[in-house]
């Protein structure tokens, strides 16, 4: 995770009148992407993780990217 992203951790916006959000996480990345599409396919193929993105897409295959 790099330093910007650490620094939202935990930071505090406002937002409309009395409201605020606060970041208390952030998750996803290519690796996380990957990890769900092989597990939701249960695949143990050993390949190139750009290949498996680029078949997702191509093919219409989203959920592994909304998951992250």
């Amino acid at each position: 995770m790099g330093t910007l992203m650490k620094q939202l951790i935990n930071s505090q916006y406002k937002v409309l009148d009395k409201g605020f959000i606060r970041v208390v996480d952030l998750m996803g990345n290519d690796a996380a992407i990957v990890e769900a599409a092989r597990v939701s396919t249960k695949s143990k193929a050993v390949g190139r993780d750009e290949n498996l993105v680029r078949y997702m897409m191509r093919h219409g295959h989203t959920s592994p990217f909304e998951m992250a």
